[in-house]
């Protein structure tokens, strides 16, 4: 089985803008913290964006989920808007090589 094309990871801890430009999101991984029901929800580009995704998970499971064909595309970035009960997320996006690869950079 092949690959069509490189990707990304970009790990985040909290809200906010986790990448500037114009991807797919492939794939995420988020890591309940354990006090309850784990929620993400990612729009598109900034907090009051489209939400593009939106998944929830059991307090006792790493969830990951690999998204069919293309994946979302995020046309203006990926905005964080919602992060909760989780101690980390990471987002699997195609590869990008400008300023903004991951938070604070």
């Amino acid at each position: 089985m092949g690959y069509k094309s490189d990707i990304q990871a970009t790990y985040i801890t909290g809200t906010g803008l986790a990448i500037q430009q114009v991807v797919r999101l492939k794939a995420i991984s988020f890591t309940p913290n354990g006090s309850g029901v784990a929620h993400v929800a990612l729009t598109n580009g900034t907090s009051d964006g489209t939400v593009l995704f939106e998944a929830d998970s059991p307090s006792s499971l790493v969830y990951t989920l690999n998204l069919p064909e293309d994946g979302i595309p995020f046309p203006k970035g990926v905005y964080c808007s919602t992060i909760t009960n989780c101690v980390s997320v990471t987002l699997y996006t195609d590869l990008y090589s400008k300023p903004r690869l991951t938070p604070g950079n």
